[in-house]
């Protein structure tokens, strides 16, 4: 997430009253505990907007509100947040996590183990998991899970209720163990994978 110089400080200035910290190099920024997980929150429900809503234009207003709340959730993180300098360090996580990201989206290397993807990032299966808990606040098979659920919640979403299945989409992005793949997805999601699978009957 961005925003202007300009857009920040008038964003403090308006809700929080208050100057956002600044560092004359590159600064890592450590928010408090509540801000992030309301900043999160946000995050993924507004990443789930343009799927439950469309371009539906009575919804805009109900998307606006959303972006104002992610906006200020930043600006708290930053003004209240702990502010240090980045490290040789933390820039060498960053680098693993950005070739993480790469490895992911290359297909020819799937199913993806963790030791084949140490050995093509470079690194130690320790270190690879130091930097995504370090960068994304979770480990590296937290993340990869994460991922495929999302996928399988827009396979559900977009899947005809009618001859579709969830054991069927859920196998296809690799859960076997369909009990814990459900209870996983209830977590994340606040429902049942198959109460997904029976909305998807009023999008069509």
């Amino acid at each position: 997430m961005t925003l202007a110089d300009d857009d920040m400080k008038a964003v403090c200035t308006s809700y929080l009253d208050c100057r956002p910290k600044r560092s004359s190099s590159f600064s890592v920024i450590t928010p408090p505990a509540g801000t992030l997980a309301r900043l999160r929150m946000l995050h993924a429900a507004v990443g789930d907007l343009p799927e439950t809503f469309g371009g539906q234009a009575k919804h805009i207003e109900f998307a606006r509100a959303f972006e104002q709340a992610l906006i200020l959730a930043m600006a708290e993180g930053v003004s209240g947040g702990d502010v240090r300098s980045d490290t040789a360090a933390r820039q060498h996580h960053e680098m693993i996590v950005s070739r993480f990201f790469k490895v992911l989206e290359a297909p020819s290397l799937g199913p993806f183990r963790m030791q084949t993807i140490s050995d093509a990032i470079g690194v130690s299966g320790r270190s690879l998991r130091a930097a995504c808990e370090g960068q994304l606040g979770i480990s590296p098979r937290q993340y990869m899970l994460l991922c495929r659920m999302r996928l399988v919640r827009s396979a559900l979403r977009q899947a005809d209720p009618e001859i579709s299945r969830v054991t069927d989409i859920a196998t296809e992005f690799g859960f076997w163990e369909l009990g814990r793949f459900a209870v996983k997805y209830r977590q994340i999601f606040g429902e049942m994978p198959s109460a997904t699978l029976r909305g998807a009957a009023s999008q069509i």
